[in-house]
């Protein structure tokens, strides 16, 4: 349709695919920063839906609302929470926050060799992270590897951190 008024001509026209998901986008953005990180992953993914080669583009957000929303649901869905940060992971397979949520499901889960796994991701990617040793001091020790526990609490002490006396 065209409208005329005076000497300015405007042609309406229907939004496009792009312009329709950059605004599903930008409300999906707005939910993370809202945390409502439900209502987010709903948009996302009906946006990747309909454009996958979007992905790269949100990934950064789309990582942080599975990682907060996989947060909410730790106590009360633990596998739909272990789904969601295996697939935040996918993305962004260095990220802390995913990597160690998912190594406490492990141990919850008392799958020892997965948190084990896990744990030495986290302390692969973050060399300074004294959690990751003494999560895998525990998780030696809880598997009758005492060498190892102690090698870890080792590195604990030498971090120093605030728990230190734990170690």
């Amino acid at each position: 349709q065209t409208y005329t008024q005076g000497s300015v001509h405007a042609v309406h026209m229907e939004p496009s695919e792009n312009s329709i998901a950059d605004q599903k986008i930008s409300v999906a953005i707005a939910a993370v920063e809202s945390q409502e990180y439900s209502l987010a992953l709903k948009i996302f993914d009906e946006v990747l839906s309909s454009a996958p080669a979007r992905m790269e583009s949100i990934s950064e957000f789309y990582v942080m609302a599975l990682n907060s929303q996989a947060a909410n649901l730790i106590e009360l869905d633990t596998e739909q929470a272990k789904t969601m940060l295996l697939k935040a992971l996918d993305l962004d397979p260095e990220n802390i926050a995913c990597l160690t949520q998912l190594g406490f499901i492990y141990v919850e889960q008392k799958d020892y060799p997965n948190a084990i796994v896990t744990f030495q991701k986290v302390s692969a990617v973050k060399p300074d992270f004294a959690h990751a040793y003494f999560n895998l001091g525990y998780l030696y020790w809880v598997t009758q590897d005492y060498a190892r526990a102690k090698d870890m609490y080792q590195q604990v002490i030498e971090l120093k951190p605030e728990f230190v006396d734990e170690a």
